[in-house]
């Protein structure tokens, strides 16, 4: 269901006309739409490329922003944002209330969430309150400034549900999201309810307008409404205290807490992939902000169930700025790649862009378009007795490939320099980038020749004992994938040395032969130079995309239905070797 629901709203965004366009008879409500910005620099050109795109008459919107605090350069973008499309809309003002930069005086970090800061956004929303009412709006449409808007008809469909208070649901990539279905009534803090998941997936039976306790982040209050006069943010409603007197005092609890006492419904809408927004981040430094919303990028730009298979449109007023590419330290960094498989590549350009990781693409070896002749003129013979461990099959051309995509870069590396090796499928991790250059700081305390970025346990090992040798490096056991991982030019000559052509295995059965962990003694006989120093990050760095079973698994290394025949090669061997 969610898939027809991005499919849904990927195609409505070439539709930007309004329903009410053409109905002269009725004038559009109209909406308020206050934008509280603090070093938003990172997420303004997604914010303002979604609120572009959204079908509802622009001129019947009016713009306030208001900005503090920035160490960055928000208030630029929104000026150049103003410059080109105050024309469009009924009213555009921006208001900068504390051009210092840093943090609250009570706070902890940059990002810190102190009593004063919390006065502040409460503050701030009772002053759009109040301009609401003043100007006689008939829609108060709350949003932060890092939501990414997908669905260009949302601000029209949630009018039209005709609710007090109603929001979408929005993604995150993780189960949290904007909405709780249960409150605990005595602290006023998050429980699961029994219906969250089921709403938060787009269960069939789920999709609809449901009744919540809390609804956060983005919003949009109806003025009309006689209840709308019940709400304060500022001064906090002294029922707050007396009613519910052990109730925290942020802002967002709070408003649950006042509509609570006033009798007014929140209400979430999943009928539409409506759009995304960051974790957030409670405390820690500007850095940490940007590097989260830079994550939630790179997970919605991952086919589903992960994310929605989409780059998001930022403005092109307000184009974003990325980051200096640079290798990171080492000597390169390769990303193996099937010409075929072209939306891997541009999902990982982007992923590679946004983190500022520059790199070299390597096309892979398209081992399903291998021949026989291919394979006899390379001197490839499979390793006598190899047997997949989780089915009875030989190897396959894909595994074929898959090594030779790899062997080939091990060829061009240089003794004394370092690498790192990445496949197309790659799921990085929230600080990708600074995990990275945490592990090559500890890397330098260590004799290495591998260090495995992502992997798992292969069979056989889930018990295995794995030491930690520094904060984030552990030795490593019989391991799976290669995902990712760092490896010297010393190394990659050992593993090309051993002429692994001849005896052939997939290739994340070779490595841990040739650091000395494999399980099957049969295997590792065969082989001679099995000293390798191999370790890993703890935890890994990145996972796949998309596990076995998964909606959206593809490999090119297992047998396959896809057009390609023959895909498991069998080799007359004279030795047999039992396992």
């Amino acid at each position: 269901m969610l898939l027809k629901l991005i499919i849904f709203a990927v195609a409505t965004q070439v539709h930007v006309q309004s329903e009410w366009d053409g109905q002269a008879e009725f004038i559009p409500p109209s909406i308020l739409l206050p934008v509280f910005v603090r070093n938003k620099e990172h997420a303004l050109p997604y914010f303002f490329g979604g609120l572009e795109r959204q079908n509802y008459p622009k001129s019947r919107i009016r713009l306030w922003f208001v900005t503090d605090h920035n160490a960055d350069n928000s208030l630029e973008v929104i000026k150049a944002w103003k410059e080109a499309w105050e024309m469009e809309y009924m009213d555009i003002k921006i208001e900068i209330r504390d051009p210092r930069k840093g943090f609250w005086s009570d706070a902890d970090t940059e990002l810190s969430w102190s009593p004063n800061r919390y006065d502040h956004i409460l503050k701030l929303r009772q002053q759009a309150l109040n301009h609401a009412r003043n100007m006689l709006v008939d829609y108060l449409f709350m949003i932060d400034a890092d939501n990414i808007l997908v669905q260009p008809s949302l601000i029209r469909k949630l009018v039209l549900r005709d609710k007090p208070i109603v929001g979408p649901m929005l993604e995150t990539g993780v189960p949290f999201s904007n909405y709780w279905t249960n409150q605990n009534a005595e602290t006023g803090y998050y429980e699961r309810g029994d219906d969250y998941y089921d709403i938060r997936y787009y269960e069939q039976d789920f999709l609809n307008v449901h009744k919540v306790p809390m609804l956060h982040s983005c919003y949009l209050i109806d003025m009309n409404r006689r209840t709308s006069q019940k709400l304060q943010y500022w001064p906090r409603i002294g029922k707050y205290s007396e009613d519910l007197p052990y109730w925290p005092m942020d802002d967002i609890i709070y408003f649950t807490g006042m509509a609570k006492l006033n009798k007014i419904d929140l209400w979430v809408d999943n009928t539409m992939a409506a759009g995304w927004f960051p974790y957030p981040v409670q405390s820690g430094e500007v850095y940490d902000e940007v590097t989260m919303f830079n994550h939630m990028l790179m997970e919605m730009n991952t086919l589903p169930p992960v994310g929605w298979d989409m780059i998001p449109q930022a403005s092109a007023a307000t184009p974003p700025s990325w980051p200096v590419q640079t290798k990171h330290g080492l000597s390169d960094i390769f990303v193996i790649n099937l010409e075929r498989r072209q939306d891997r590549k541009e999902r990982m350009d982007f992923c590679m862009r946004l983190q500022g990781i520059k790199y070299t693409l390597v096309p892979a070896v398209d081992g399903k378009a291998l021949t026989q002749d291919d394979i006899d003129g390379l001197g490839i013979r499979q390793l006598p007795g190899f047997s997949d461990p989780h089915k009875p099959r030989t190897i396959t051309r894909g595994e074929v490939g898959c090594f030779l995509s790899h062997y080939y870069l091990w060829q061009k590396m240089v003794p004394g320099e370092t690498y790192l090796v990445l496949e197309d499928d790659v799921r990085f991790g929230p600080d990708f980038v600074g995990d990275l250059r945490r592990t090559l700081r500890e890397a330098k305390d260590i004799e290495w020749d591998l260090i495995y970025v992502g992997r798992k346990r292969g069979p056989g090992a889930d018990n295995d004992v794995e030491v930690m040798v520094t904060e984030s490096i552990s030795n490593v056991t019989y391991s799976f994938w290669t995902l990712a991982y760092l490896i010297t030019g010393d190394a990659a000559k050992v593993l090309v040395d051993e002429k692994p052509l001849e005896k052939l295995i997939p290739v994340d059965e070779y490595l841990p032969i040739m650091y000395g962990a494999h399980k099957i003694d049969s295997y590792t006989k065969e082989f001679k130079n099995k000293n390798l120093k191999a370790f890993s990050s703890n935890p890994v760095l990145v996972q796949p995309t998309h596990y076995t079973g998964q909606e959206n698994y593809f490999t090119d290394t297992e047998p396959s239905s896809d057009g390609y025949s023959d895909d498991i090669l069998h080799y007359d061997t004279d030795a047999k070797v039992e396992l």
